[in-house]
C-alpha cells in the first residue's frame, strides 16, 4: 500500500493501552529523539483545557504518571513504525495567565536503569561484551551484544554508575550502547556498512521514491574538518605484570570506512605531513588490548572528517546508528553518512525527521 506521505499520523500507549480518541485529540506535539551513548528520549505535549483541567485535575490526571510505560509510533494513516519504548520521567504542567494550559511529559529509554548508586567492584577474566551481559542481566534488562575478542584478566569499576562505567569500556573499544523496549544493546557501530536510504537534494521528484527506500533532501549542512582525522593512532603502555613495553598502533589500513578517499588521506594530502597522535594515560593488560583501542581511538578521530546536520520529510526507519546515503550534494560531500542523532517531531505543522550524521570518507 503506498504512504500518504500528506497524512502523518501517531499512536501512544500508555502501560499497553491506546490513548482514547478524546486523549490523542488532545495531543499537540510528539517528538522522539534517539542519540548515541545517551538515553533515547520522548516529548509529548498535550492541552489540558481549562475549566476542566483534565490532565491535573480530571479524569486523565494519573495518566501520565512517572515510571509508567509508553510506546510510541510514529508515521503515516496506515503506516504506523514503533519509535520508541520506555517510561514517563518527568510531567511538566502549565498553568498559564492567558494562553490555554499545557501538560508536557518527558520519557526515557530503559537505559535510565543503569544510573543508580555507584559501585566498586572487579570483574575477573572476563571480555566487555561479558560485562554488557551481565549488567542488563543485574538490571531486568536482556543484553543483545557483538562479542568481543580481548579477555581482561581483571577490570575494576570504581565509584562509578553501571551506566557510566559502561558507557566508559564501549568508548575504549569504539562501541555503542543503548536500549530498545528492555533489550540493552551493545554493537559495533555502522559506519562503512550498506546503506537502509538514500536521501535526494535538489530534485524533489528524483527524489520521491518511498517503495525503494529513497526520499528527498530537505536541507543539509555539512563540515569538512581536515584538522579532525589522525594518520595513525598508537598506543604505548606496560605489561601489568613483566613491566614490558607494549605498543599498539592503528594506520588508514585499520579504517572502518572505505567508501571513498580516507580522512587520514585528506589529512596528509591537505597538509603534506603526517598527524600522529600517540596516547599514554590509557592502561592496557595486554597486546591485543593496546591494538583493540587504537584502532578504535583512529576511527573515532577519522569519522568525523565530516559531520553535518539535516532534515527530511517524517520517516520513521531513519534512527541513530544506521548509514544513510545523501546524494545531490556535490561529489565530495555525497556518500554514505552514519545517523548519530535523529528527531522526529510531529505537530500542526506536519512530520519531520532531523538528523546529524559524520562520514570518515569523501568522494
Amino acid at each position: 500500500m503506498p504512504v500518504d506521505f500528506l497524512a502523518p499520523a501517531f499512536g501512544v500507549a500508555v502501560n499497553g493501552v491506546m490513548l482514547t480518541p478524546a486523549v490523542a485529540n488532545a495531543v499537540t506535539s510528539v517528538i522522539v529523539t534517539h542519540e548515541l551513548d545517551s538515553l533515547d528520549h520522548f516529548t509529548l505535549s498535550v492541552a489540558n483545557e481549562f475549566p476542566d483541567l483534565p490532565f491535573t485535575h480530571g479524569d486523565q490526571a494519573d495518566l501520565f504518571q512517572e515510571g509508567n510505560s509508553v510506546t510510541v509510533k510514529l508515521g503515516y494513516r496506515d503506516a504506523l513504525e514503533s519509535v520508541f519504548d520506555g517510561q514517563v520521567t518527568r510531567v511538566r504542567p502549565t498553568f498559564p495567565d492567558h494562553d490555554t494550559p499545557t501538560v508536557t511529559i518527558d520519557g526515557h529509554s530503559r537505559l535510565h536503569w543503569l544510573r543508580g548508586a555507584t559501585k566498586t567492584r572487579t570483574f575477573v577474566d572476563v571480555t566487555d561484551s561479558d560485562i554488557a551481559s551481565r549488567i542488563a542481566n543485574e538490571a531486568g534488562l536482556q543484553p543483545q551484544t557483538d562479542a568481543t575478542d580481548t579477555k581482561h584478566p581483571y577490570v575494576i569499576q570504581a565509584n562509578l554508575s553501571d551506566l557510566d562505567f559502561l558507557l566508559d569500556r564501549a568508548r575504549r573499544i569504539r562501541y555503542e550502547l543503548l536500549v530498545q523496549g528492555t533489550t540493552l544493546i551493545f554493537r559495533k557501530p555502522a559506519d562503512g556498512k550498506a546503506k537502509s536510504f538514500t536521501l535526494v537534494w535538489g530534485d524533489p521528484q528524483r527524489g520521491f521514491d518511498p517503495d525503494h527506500d529513497t526520499l528527498p533532501l530537505s536541507r543539509f549542512e555539512p563540515v569538512l574538518d581536515a584538522l579532525a582525522p589522525a594518520t595513525s593512532v598508537t598506543i604505548r603502555g606496560q605489561d601489568p605484570s613483566t613491566r614490558d613495553p607494549i605498543t599498539g598502533t592503528a594506520t588508514d589500513a585499520d579504517a572502518d570506512d572505505t567508501s571513498g578517499t580516507s580522512g587520514a588521506a585528506v589529512a596528509n594530502n591537505a597538509f603534506s605531513t603526517a598527524h600522529d597522535a600517540t596516547v599514554v594515560d590509557i592502561p592496557v593488560a595486554s597486546q591485543a588490548e593496546a591494538d583493540e583501542i587504537a584502532k578504535a581511538l583512529f576511527n573515532e578521530r577519522v569519522s568525523n572528517l565530516v559531520t553535518g546536520r539535516g532534515a527530511c520529510v517524517g520517516t520513521p526507519k531513519i534512527r541513530t546508528g544506521q548509514v544513510v546515503e545523501l546524494a545531490g550534494i556535490g561529489p565530495r560531500f555525497s556518500g554514505s553518512y552514519l545517523v548519530t542523532r535523529s528527531t522526529h517531531r510531529l505537530d500542526s505543522s506536519g512530520y519531520e525527521t532531523i538528523f546529524s550524521v559524520r562520514r570518515g570518507a569523501v568522494g
